[in-house]
């Protein structure tokens, strides 16, 4: 379908286009999110908006700012999406990862949780016979570290008291094990006085 006969006016359609065309082998991709971003700004619905959020959240980092302005706006009246892959855990999920881009740590942190708190259930293997981890929680817990090792420590010092871990098997691939290697690593640095330096200068929230 031509860009100029696409129907911007449903923000639906908006977001399907964005979810159609982000895969990183589109080299047209940044082009089209641009195209949606000017075109669904014209509209102040909450779905509009999301696509905003998404069309600056796929692109480059210099956009990362403005998605977080879309996706605040957005969860101040959420519409579910047609898209059945664009849950509000999801959303969550890239709105924290957005804020951890920026720098901003504590605000990250409390949608990654946001993400973790709508996760109703957790996947089991029946191959290994283990729960897997939810990749929010393994993002939160690498997230602390940049706010402090110790943070870090508690984290995972509370998920090794889940009954999921308790039951685990450590030499098989799950949550146990998983948390295992986090754990061990948030130790080896919090041991060697680790303190997370950002690659740009910008405060970052201790």
């Amino acid at each position: 379908m031509s860009m100029d006969k696409f129907d911007y006016s449903d923000g639906n359609n908006c977001l399907n286009l964005i979810f159609d065309n982000y895969s990183v082998d589109n080299q047209s991709r940044y082009d089209i999110f641009i195209q949606v971003l000017d075109e669904a700004k014209k509209y102040n619905d909450s779905l509009h908006y999301l696509a905003c959020a998404y069309a600056c959240h796929y692109s480059k980092s210099t956009y990362r700012p403005q998605a977080i302005i879309f996706f605040e706006k957005y969860l101040k009246e959420p519409v579910h999406p047609e898209n059945q892959f664009l849950t509000l855990s999801r959303i969550y999920n890239d709105l924290a990862e957005d804020y951890e881009g920026e720098y901003e740590f504590r605000q990250a942190a409390q949608y990654y949780q946001k993400a973790i708190k709508l996760q109703h259930k957790r996947h089991y293997s029946s191959i290994t016979g283990q729960y897997e981890i939810y990749p929010a929680e393994v993002k939160l817990g690498r997230l602390l570290l940049k706010i402090g090792t110790q943070h870090a420590l508690e984290y995972w010092k509370i998920l090794m008291e889940y009954p999921e871990y308790k039951k685990g098997d450590s030499t098989q691939s799950g949550f146990r094990r998983h948390v295992d290697i986090e754990y061990k690593n948030a130790l080896d640095k919090h041991n060697r006085g680790y303190v997370y330096k950002p690659r740009k200068n910008k405060n970052v929230e201790q």
